[in-house]
């Protein structure tokens, strides 16, 4: 059984290394490092040993320190947050706003109407609203409807 794993275990690393891989450079500038080839008329270049060389990103990379690397990572997560931060913020800005709005145009729909409107005093005590004071309130939440809803 032993034999059989061991033979197995060789025949894949064996395998792997006999793997074609394939580097060029797209449209855009960009290395592509893969095992099969371009699917367009681009000159490709074959690596031997199944390990591409390294790039120049890659050295300048290895260059850097374990501890500016770190630093630029935790910087990327850091403005990573805070933008996923915003657009939750603004979206939680936009269901507000479109919350007003439905509510502010279910009130216009009510003082258009032409039914009786109460409403309720200083005191407590309950009034009817006039034409004119109807009238007034409907520009008002036309105003405001005009300023913030769309």
């Amino acid at each position: 059984m032993k034999r059989f794993v061991f033979l197995s275990a060789a025949l894949l690393v064996s395998a792997l290394a006999q793997a074609q891989i394939y580097q060029w450079k797209d449209s855009s500038g960009k290395t592509i490092i893969s095992d099969k080839p371009p699917t367009d008329a681009q000159q490709a270049r074959k690596i031997e040993g199944g390990t591409p060389p390294a790039s120049s990103n890659s050295s300048a990379s290895e260059n850097k320190s374990l501890a500016e690397q770190e630093l630029e990572f935790r910087k990327r997560r850091k403005e990573s947050q805070e933008n996923a931060e915003k657009q939750q913020k603004s979206e939680q800005q936009a269901q507000q706003q479109k919350k007003f709005c439905a509510g502010l145009t279910n009130r216009m729909r009510t003082f258009q109407s032409g039914e009786r409107i109460a409403m309720r005093d200083d005191k407590g005590e309950r009034y009817f609203l006039d034409d004119n004071q109807r009238a007034q309130e409907i520009q008002e939440m036309q105003q405001e409807m005009d300023k913030n809803c769309q």
